[in-house]
């Protein structure tokens, strides 16, 4: 596959979005994984200036409906279809259980303080 081309996958998300970006990442928060207060999304590069933010209970990545990420699209985008990686409150899910990406790997433990 040329560069220029792109996947079913990618077809199907807004072009200015960065929903599908290796460098996105959800995390929940609450006291345990039993007691989830909420998500946040996050930006493990800190380029999209709306976040960290509360992750929408309608947010329909596929078409990406969500105002803070639909047209956030950076010059650091780079698509991943593992995005967004999620994470638990108690850590059990870890980064490599999700991510297979080095560069991803390294900028989202390095932004959330998660063990890879």
């Amino acid at each position: 596959m040329f560069c220029s081309q792109r996947t079913d996958d990618e077809k199907m998300s807004n072009e200015k979005s960065c929903v599908s970006c290796k460098f996105l990442y959800v995390r929940d928060n609450g006291y345990s994984n039993y007691t989830v207060e909420g998500t946040d999304v996050f930006c493990a590069k800190d380029r999209n200036p709306n976040l960290s933010a509360e992750e929408p209970y309608d947010w329909k990545k596929e078409d990406d409906n969500w105002p803070l990420t639909n047209s956030s699209k950076c010059e650091l985008y780079s698509y991943s279809i593992e995005s967004p990686a999620s994470f638990d409150v108690e850590g059990e899910i870890t980064v490599t259980d999700q991510i297979s990406d080095p560069e991803a790997i390294d900028a989202i433990c390095a932004h959330s303080g998660l063990s890879r």
